[in-house]
This record gives structure tokens, C-alpha cells and sequence, in this order.
């Protein structure tokens, strides 16, 4: 059931964002990880105007950067999520993709055995 609900999650990931291609969750992937490494900035940036607060005697402004902070956090776990199902993906499609490689190699050399056989039945 676990499997099937993993499933479910990245196809519904895939399908709400328009994705339809290896190439479409490449670059998917990588503005992910472009918003994650903004938001990283925004979050540390927030953390040091909360510390700069704290030293001018500014406690309510501290606590709001801080808040704010968190906020970014919040957003960065979704991003990381979103990170994680676009690697799953692909790392899925390799794998498929492996195998449907080998099937083609194995039909190949099953169609090849099956000639080889009926030549020889003609030879005899």
C-alpha cells in the first residue's frame, strides 16, 4: 500500500505541474533548486537582522525577523520534498529505462536464436 500511495504522490506531483518529459523535471529540479538556495540567503539574512535587533535593545523587531525566518524554513522543507520526488523520478526512469534496454537486448536475442534455429532445421 505504501508503494502504491508513493505512486500516487508522484504522479499527481508530475500531472499538477505540467511535467512530461525527463527534460521537463531536469529543469523543474533545478529552479527547485535555485528557490531553495534564495530562500537559504533570505532565511540567513533574516537571522542576522534578528541578531543586529537583539543588540539595539529591539526586541519585537528581532522577533519578527525570527518569525520570518522560520517562514522561510517552512517553505524550504516543501522545496526540499519537491527536490526529493524530482530525484525519485528520475532516478525511477533510469532505472526503467535500464530495463526496458535490457528487454530490447533479450527480445533481440531471442529473435536471433529463433532464426538461428530455423536455419537450422533448413540445413537438415
Amino acid at each position: 500500500i505504501a508503494k502504491i500511495e508513493r505512486f500516487e504522490e508522484k504522479q499527481s506531483f508530475v500531472s499538477n505541474r505540467g511535467l512530461k518529459s525527463y527534460e521537463d523535471v531536469i529543469s523543474y529540479k533545478a529552479y527547485l533548486q535555485e528557490e531553495l538556495s534564495s530562500l537559504r540567503k533570505q532565511k540567513r539574512d533574516l537571522y542576522i537582522r534578528a541578531s543586529k535587533e537583539e543588540k539595539l535593545g529591539n526586541p519585537g523587531y528581532a522577533y519578527i525577523f525570527r518569525l520570518s525566518a522560520k517562514e522561510k524554513n517552512e517553505m524550504m522543507r516543501d522545496l526540499r520534498k519537491e527536490i526529493r520526488l524530482c530525484n525519485d523520478i528520475l532516478s525511477e526512469y533510469m532505472e526503467i529505462r535500464e530495463k526496458c534496454l535490457e528487454l530490447r537486448i533479450l527480445i533481440v536475442f531471442e529473435h536471433e536464436e529463433q532464426i538461428r534455429g530455423l536455419q537450422r532445421k533448413r540445413v537438415r
